[in-house]
């Protein structure tokens, strides 16, 4: 494809709280290897209190702001795909940076028959303590045709259009459940074999790590007062209600421990269940990355801090007004309702 044939593209940064890195975010956007007079740039942010969004501005006047008490990506990526000009979107979450031999790549992809959305991997700024076990995610993917993006994302605009957008009430996973909704609306998404930008978690310690994990048992609980029907919510309950029961279950055994006094088995059967897992992956051979051997003890380390997400969500809900409950959860934004009060 010449470079005069290329398209223009609107590209959608979202973020919250982004200060630390929206300036090389901008950076590596003006420095992509593409026409600079085919690319809008577009920022929305979902209620930052550090000045994001006045460093947002030295880079595009593009900029919208989406309050709410549950501030999603899925909210911000719907305002700007409704906000773009453009036919073909790319989406950066804030604490990423596009490599400069993407979009091209990308936009070549897409005019292939029968793909309506592309991505790439993603490189971690950090690879040191919990940032590489992290990283071990994208490890495992493997370039063709994939079930959704990750980290963002190339879009046809009329694609993501047609199956109404992001569901903006999910906080955790609302890739997955868009990818779901945009392979049964007969759309295709491909993993390039190429590098898409660098990411930063954000992790700089496993208290880090475990903040993140509180988050998560909050959108699992939250995704189960949606009470919606798809393999994502199917999922998304499964795991919930078996992180409910493991932990109700953990105390009530360290309750009889003090009953019993057989303090000795607070240590012996916690730390048999923590490898016990992870070991019969190995012995299986279904893993064999060191990395992912961590990544599963890691996730067995953070059932409790998802538990306590999920307690906390839930609490908050029961005690809310009717009023207050209503809003809370609601139905999904239809965006073309969106774009007339624009």
């Amino acid at each position: 494809m010449k470079t005069e044939d290329l398209p223009p593209v609107s590209i959608v940064v979202i973020g919250k709280n982004e200060a630390d890195n929206l300036d090389a975010t901008f950076t590596a956007v003006r420095q992509i290897d593409y026409p600079a007079e085919k690319i809008e740039s577009i920022y929305v942010d979902t209620g930052s209190t550090d000045n994001s969004v006045e460093i947002a501005l030295k880079y595009t006047p593009s900029v919208f702001i989406e309050k709410s008490c549950w501030p999603t990506p899925g909210l911000a990526r719907n305002r700007g795909l409704l906000e773009a000009s453009h036919d073909i979107l790319h989406f950066i979450d804030g604490d990423i940076q596009i490599h400069r031999d993407y979009l091209k790549t990308a936009v070549k992809k897409l005019a292939e028959p029968g793909i309506q959305a592309v991505y790439g991997f993603l490189e971690e700024k950090s690879t040191q303590g919990v940032n590489r076990v992290l990283l071990s995610h994208w490890q495992r993917k493997k370039p063709g045709y994939s079930q959704a993006t990750g980290g963002g994302g190339t879009y046809e605009k009329k694609a993501l259009l047609a199956v109404d957008g992001y569901d903006e009430r999910i906080r955790k996973g609302q890739e997955t459940e868009l990818g779901e909704r945009f392979r049964e609306a007969g759309c295709r998404i491909w993993l390039l074999d190429t590098v898409m930008g660098t990411h930063d978690y954000g992790v700089a310690s496993i208290a880090d790590y475990f903040k993140i994990q509180v988050i998560d048992g909050k959108s699992k609980s939250y995704n189960m007062l949606l009470n919606k029907n798809g393999i994502f919510f199917s999922n998304n309950k499964k795991r919930a209600v078996n992180n409910l029961i493991f932990n109700t279950g953990m105390i009530f055994f360290i309750g009889i421990v003090f009953f019993l006094k057989q303090y000795l088995l607070l240590l012996a059967v916690p730390a048999a269940w923590l490898f016990f897992y992870p070991l019969l992956k190995v012995v299986t051979r279904q893993i064999r990355s060191k990395d992912r051997i961590i990544y599963l003890c890691l996730t067995n380390i953070s059932r409790p801090f998802i538990f306590w997400g999920q307690i906390t969500l839930f609490l908050g809900y029961v005690f809310q007004s009717k009023t207050g409950k209503k809003k809370f959860i609601r139905e999904k934004a239809v965006l073309s309702e969106m774009k007339g009060k624009l």
